[in-house]
C-alpha cells in the first residue's frame, strides 16, 4: 500500500544525487568517484559525504519500495 510513496521518495533522492554530482563537477574536488583525502574534513569532504548519503538513501528507499 505504501510502495508508491517509497518509490517517489527514492526518485527524489536519486534526483538529489544528480544535483550533487552536477554541483561537485563544478568544484575543484576531483571526479565524483574520487574518494581519497576525505578524512581531512575539508569543503570537498562534506559535499562528497552528502553525495554518498543521498545515493545510499535512494537505494534503501528503492529496496523498501520493492
Amino acid at each position: 500500500m505504501h510502495y508508491p510513496f517509497d518509490l517517489f521518495i527514492s526518485a527524489a533522492w536519486f534526483a538529489a544525487f544528480g544535483v550533487f554530482v552536477n554541483w561537485i563537477h563544478k568544484l575543484p574536488c576531483g571526479g565524483i568517484w574520487h574518494w581519497s583525502g576525505l578524512a581531512n574534513g575539508g569543503y570537498c569532504s562534506q559535499w562528497k559525504a552528502a553525495e554518498a548519503f543521498s545515493f545510499i538513501g535512494a537505494c534503501f528507499w528503492l529496496a523498501s519500495a520493492l
